[in-house]
C-alpha cells in the first residue's frame, strides 16, 4: 500500500523532523533517543491512542467516516 503523499508531508516528515532534532541536541546518542521516545510518549498521551493505532490514523480526520 502506498501511502498518501499529503499525510507524509503534513504529520510523519514533521514529527520526525521533530523527533530527530531533539535526538541531535544530545551529546549522548543514547539521552537523545530516550528524550525523542519520550516526546512521542507523550504525543501518544495526548491523543489517547497507542503507537500503532497512531500511524493508522494520522489524517484520517478529514475523511468521512472517521470516528
Amino acid at each position: 500500500r502506498s501511502p498518501d503523499r499529503s499525510i507524509l508531508d503534513e504529520h510523519v516528515i514533521p514529527l520526525y523532523k521533530t523527533l530527530r532534532e531533539e535526538e541531535h541536541r544530545h551529546n549522548n546518542r543514547k539521552e537523545g533517543l530516550l528524550s525523542s521516545e519520550q516526546m512521542i510518549q507523550e504525543v501518544l498521551a495526548q491523543h489517547g491512542v497507542a503507537y500503532d493505532e497512531f500511524v493508522a490514523t494520522l489524517g484520517q480526520q478529514h475523511r468521512r467516516g472517521y470516528r
